[in-house]
């Protein structure tokens, strides 16, 4: 999504907004605004047929502290574009419309592509289609467009086949991770708190013990990754309970039982006692939904490697 100062700035330079950025013809250049928890973006979608004037402006970015007078916290030159972070805090915006006062006439003078020129063949366009792809929205040929997507989509199927490796062991691994996980869950539950954090942490080791055991990227993976979280929460929930537990028996106030009682007594407690399993359920249910709060970016993130990168269309010029 974008907030009202991109908004605006669309709005005084004739730009669309759609599928939360706002993009268009800036001074000449297919430009694409967005912005997220601590930053704005803009992408520039350009090329340089003479490599030495990219690097003179390459140089000349050099001789600015573009840190401290417009707020940039990266800029970087690809092949088909210039993608620029800003660090959002008050008076961004007025930073970033100083900077496009600035940095624009640098493009025109370094014979930078402007947005009439097919980000894909290169070559001059009178009338085509704008794509968003990866929250870049691209100008291009209508049939560059098509070829495009079906070269996105075997590139992705190609890279799946060579892909080594299997959801057996990445299951393992995300087990296992996510019972290293389930000790810190099981230390605050315990201590009477039940934290989005501990969730976190239990799908970061649930993820990361999916990649060392070579775990296969796809769909499945989201599905084994929350498999594995909700195991995580219940294992670290259980083994608090399992602790008062040994507690009270060290404590000598449950008579008669031994530590290889826990586990019985814990079955029996939840299946005689209403009032012990309802308390139980909501805790896990709260935990879960803690939870899915902690690790929510990271199912998406993974979810977003299963699937081939995505076209979407944009209104045409």
């Amino acid at each position: 999504m974008i907030g009202s100062g991109i908004k605006k700035l669309a709005k005084a330079n004739n730009l669309k907004i759609s599928s939360g950025v706002a993009y268009g013809s800036l001074h000449g250049y297919a430009s694409t605004f967005s912005e997220g928890n601590g930053y704005k973006r803009l992408v520039i979608v350009t090329s340089f047929p003479d490599p030495e004037a990219e690097r003179n402006l390459k140089a000349e970015l050099d001789t600015r502290n573009i840190e401290r007078e417009f707020r940039v916290q990266s800029i970087s030159f690809n092949v088909k574009s210039i993608d620029i972070m800003f660090r959002d805090a008050a008076g961004t915006m007025k930073k970033l419309n100083a900077f496009i006062d600035w940095f624009y006439p640098l493009l025109k003078q370094a014979g930078a592509t402007k947005y009439k020129i097919c980000a894909e063949c290169g070559s001059p366009m009178e009338k085509g289609t704008w794509k968003l792809i990866d929250g870049v929205a691209y100008p291009l040929h209508k049939d560059c467009a098509i070829q495009l997507r079906n070269a996105l989509i075997e590139e992705h199927e190609a890279e799946r086949a060579e892909e080594k490796g299997s959801y057996l062991t990445g299951f393992v691994g995300a087990l296992i991770g996510a019972a290293i996980g389930s000790i810190l869950w099981a230390v605050l539950y315990y201590a009477g708190y039940i934290a989005s954090l501990a969730g976190l942490v239990i799908g970061l080791l649930a993820e990361k013990g999916y990649s060392l055991f070579k775990g296969k990227k796809g769909a499945v993976k989201v599905i084994i990754l929350i498999i594995c979280i909700i195991a995580g929460v219940l294992l670290g929930t259980l083994a608090a309970d399992w602790y008062i537990l040994f507690e009270m028996i060290q404590n000598g106030e449950l008579p008669g039982f031994v530590t290889g009682d826990i586990i019985p007594l814990l079955i029996e407690m939840f299946k005689t006692d209403a009032e012990v399993l309802s308390s139980t359920i909501k805790d896990v249910a709260l935990g879960l939904v803690f939870a899915a709060l902690g690790v929510f970016a990271l199912l998406r993130k993974a979810a977003k490697e299963a699937a081939p990168t995505k076209v979407k269309d944009l209104k045409d010029e």
